[in-house]
């Protein structure tokens, strides 16, 4: 439970400035003599991404003392060291390496976009508003603890997606390219919230770790492989792995050359965010029996 509006404000300070940068940009998208600006646009953006950027840092690493927790004997990777909103979001290793590694990626590409070409001056707050849009729910799907919010915050990240692949005035494949990656993004989802649904009408629980726990440890075997795929054909979407990969060639082609550079890490990101958030119950559970295993893995992973 909240007791005030500074305990609301100290759990979410870092995506209530990206939030609050986004709806600035839009509140100045409304004045021509400023939307056309890149330089007042970027800095504005840079400016909330460092902000957001140094907040996560110190929330994450004082507030919740990750740094100290991963010196300690147990896997801190896949430890839970922060829950907040009620259960819906939780804090651990995961969501502060992605949301700082988004809010990175987001930094760099505006860098890019200053002196690019492709990008019209015109709709460039746009295509600003856009990056911060993505990289709040980038954020939220790495925090996610909740079925519902993990979805909404992966599909609203997908939508951006889709209308950020349309910003290259200069390529005529752009439109072609943004409606591929919009049909196969919608038949992917659509198998995802299968998966999803039979996950919570099996656990009666929107808990991502104790729904995917129960399921795992209840030895169904068939059960598990199943939501397995059907969740798993999402996320390769997103992470264009065969042969889910389709999209991509497409994409690169007649996007702009800044929005694929964010597209190749943060897209890429979030997919391995969403994977290691849905499976990460899963990965406790190993590592519950055998931290032998732990450096395996690593080595396998990488």
């Amino acid at each position: 439970m909240y007791d005030s509006l500074l305990d609301i404000l100290n759990d979410f300070l870092p995506a209530s400035i990206l939030l609050t940068t986004t709806l600035l940009l839009i509140i100045l998208g409304l004045f021509k003599n400023l939307r056309e600006n890149k330089l007042i646009i970027s800095f504005i953006a840079l400016v909330g991404l460092a902000i957001s950027l140094g907040c996560n840092l110190y929330w994450d690493f004082i507030t919740y003392n990750l740094i100290n927790h991963s010196l300690s004997n147990k896997p801190a990777f896949f430890t839970l060291t922060g829950n907040f909103a009620y259960g819906m979001l939780n804090m651990d290793s995961i969501s502060v390496i992605f949301s700082c590694l988004f809010i990175i990626s987001a930094f760099f590409t505006i860098l890019l976009s200053l002196n690019s070409s492709e990008i019209s001056s015109s709709r460039y707050v746009d295509y600003v508003t856009l990056i911060l849009s993505m990289t709040l729910f980038a954020s939220i799907v790495a925090t996610s603890n909740n079925l519902i919010t993990f979805f909404v915050a992966l599909e609203a990240f997908a939508l951006c997606g889709y209308a950020f692949v349309l910003t290259n005035k200069n390529a005529r494949f752009s439109r072609e390219a943004a409606l591929k990656y919009l049909l196969y993004g919608i038949f992917c989802s659509a198998i995802m919230l299968y998966g999803f649904s039979f996950v919570y009408g099996y656990s009666n629980s929107l808990s991502i770790d104790y729904a995917m726990k129960f399921i795992f440890t209840s030895k169904d075997d068939g059960l598990f492989t199943l939501i397995a795929i059907l969740i798993g054909v999402g996320i390769a979407f997103k992470l264009a792995v065969l042969p889910f990969h389709f999209w991509a060639p497409d994409v690169y082609q007649g996007a702009a050359t800044p929005v694929v550079a964010y597209i190749s890490t943060a897209v890429k990101a979030c997919g391995f965010a969403a994977l290691l958030r849905i499976y990460s119950p899963v990965f406790k559970y190993f590592l519950s029996f055998s931290q032998d295993l732990l450096p395996l893995c690593v080595i396998v992973l990488g």
